[in-house]
């Protein structure tokens, strides 16, 4: 072969399989990067495993390790620590939550779509004890932070309760709030269904002449008292803040 015709036969080849389409190394960078995030998913699921077993709190590295079949050492390769590991578990367990709550049709009134919320997000405890634990281990779970900043988890959940506040006022269903009062009444909202939700499996029998649960005609009180046309007001009389108006736990 003439030194001109191997020039055309690479010239040739090098036309036929562009530089742009043939890149092993990134090849091999997009496969370890699909492995790498595979391995996190399934120690994920091992932590997910035994969080539900033992809580937050007891959540041992060595038993993920485990049930990864990894070795305690090797998990910190895809986890700086125990508390990042819960903290992604966390915030996995938000957004299921708030995929759940997305599922209430946004076409309802704003006072029915504010109960349908709170009674899916008791629904959705009930069925994901694993995501249960993750949430309520939120509050006391010291969880890493990135940039300096700390995660964000419910962000999404808690704007979502506002806007519906929001769209109920702008209606006329609910009364007339200042910001500041639309505000502590979403916490409220959200704490009141919170605070169910945790005390869900405590066993009333004993005191039921007392204590009575009914989650949901608790939420429908609570949203009666935001109503433009509430007792109170019928009667001459001031409402009370919305965020006091909740039933005590």
């Amino acid at each position: 072969m003439s030194g001109s015709e191997g020039a055309d036969s690479v010239g040739s080849l090098g036309a036929s399989v562009p530089a742009t389409e043939w890149r092993p190394a990134d090849d091999r960078e997009e496969r370890r990067g699909r492995r790498f995030r595979q391995t996190r998913c399934e120690i994920l699921q091992a932590a997910r495993d035994v969080m539900l077993e033992t809580g937050a709190a007891r959540l041992s590295l060595r038993e993920v390790a485990r049930r990864a079949d990894f070795s305690p050492a090797a998990l910190y390769k895809y986890f700086a620590s125990r508390d990042e590991i819960v903290a992604e578990l966390t915030a996995e367990s938000f957004r299921r939550l708030q995929a759940s709550l997305l599922d209430v049709p946004v076409g309802l009134p704003a006072d029915e779509r504010l109960v349908q919320l709170g009674l899916a997000y008791m629904r959705f405890a009930e069925e994901n004890p694993a995501d249960l634990r993750c949430i309520l281990a939120v509050a006391t779970t010291e969880r890493p932070t990135e940039a300096g900043r700390p995660p964000l988890v419910g962000v999404e959940i808690a704007r979502l309760l506002g806007e519906t506040l929001r769209e109920g006022v702008r209606d006329g269903i609910f009364r007339s709030l200042s910001q500041p009062d639309l505000t502590r009444t979403a916490f409220a909202c959200w704490s009141l269904v919170h605070g169910m939700v945790a005390l869900a499996g405590v066993d009333l029998g004993p005191v039921s002449d007392q204590v009575r649960s009914d989650p949901e005609g608790v939420l429908r009180d609570f949203v009666e008292s935001l109503h433009a046309g509430a007792a109170a007001r019928a009667r001459g009389a001031e409402p009370l803040p919305a965020a006091r108006t909740a039933p005590r736990a």
